[in-house]
């Protein structure tokens, strides 16, 4: 009887696939490929299960295999223009195939695995945990849009801010979200909407009236502000310096608001 390997093809489909799944690690083993502009490709680590061991010491991170990410064929291959970035998350969970079959040294990353409400967003500990999807480079204080980490067929993941005021948009989340979940937060869709414009008149006695939308819509801003300050209070356990930085940072913004309401009053009363 021949060999099996005498009988195979070395042609991709052929000789069957070698289907796996697997798990992206943190980001900090492809900063360069992901974050620093100096990437190749589409692709991501990969560490593959009941290939790769579980134990870090056994195989770290930073040595497992470049997986090549598949791309469908309504996100382009770059011809034409034609090109979306790939959604893929550290902590993901990914399915694919090997191109090389047996040696199992190309994997490439046919889906991902949605993330329900059950899965832990916490911090990376050890190889095929559940870990956040978030870096230091893509976080989200769920002061603008609600942080959400699931992917699932219902109202609660990652719903899209409404087209409301602060003021209305705080008064849906006191009906839908008496529990104040981050993750369900309703926000207004733009810090905009609600603020009062001005006509433009030659009338004199308008004058008045712009002053008064100019310093109602900045106590609106800076109510804004401070809200938004206290939703990432609320969102995460920051230290001393997060501390410091955030108040720092929200001075200048009020000083920023301050500054534009003097020249629009000023140039209201001229």
């Amino acid at each position: 009887m021949l060999e099996e390997s005498l009988l195979k093809t070395n042609f991709i489909g052929r000789d069957g696939f070698r289907w796996w799944i697997g798990q992206i690690p943190p980001e900090e083993e492809e900063y360069a490929q992901q974050n620093d502009g100096g990437g190749w490709g589409n692709r991501v680590k990969v560490r593959i299960m009941g290939y790769h061991p579980y134990s870090l010491n056994d195989l770290p991170n930073k040595d497992l295999p470049w997986a090549i990410v598949l791309l469908g064929t309504t996100d382009g291959s770059g011809a034409a223009n034609r090109a979306k970035s790939i959604a893929v998350s550290p902590g993901d969970t990914v399915f694919g195939f090997f191109l090389d079959g047996d040696n199992a040294q190309v994997p490439v990353i046919v889906g991902v695995f949605g993330r329900t409400s059950q899965v832990p967003s916490d911090d990376y500990l050890s190889p095929f945990v559940p870990f956040t999807g978030r870096t230091g480079s893509i976080n989200n204080d769920g002061s603008y849009i609600a942080s959400s980490e699931s992917n699932e067929q219902n109202t609660t993941s990652q719903p899209s801010p409404p087209a409301v005021d602060k003021k209305t948009a705080d008064k849906i989340n006191s009906q839908v979200n008496p529990e104040n979940d981050p993750r369900k937060k309703v926000n207004a869709a733009s810090n905009v909407i609600g603020q009062k414009v001005t006509i433009a008149s030659t009338d004199r006695d308008s004058a008045p009236q712009k002053i008064k939308n100019e310093t109602e819509n900045f106590v609106s801003r800076i109510q804004e502000i401070l809200s938004s300050v206290q939703g990432g209070f609320d969102a995460i356990n920051v230290g001393i310096n997060s501390i410091t930085s955030a108040v720092d940072g929200v001075k200048q913004r009020i000083f920023e608001e301050i500054d534009g309401v003097t020249a629009g009053i000023q140039k209201s009363a001229t």
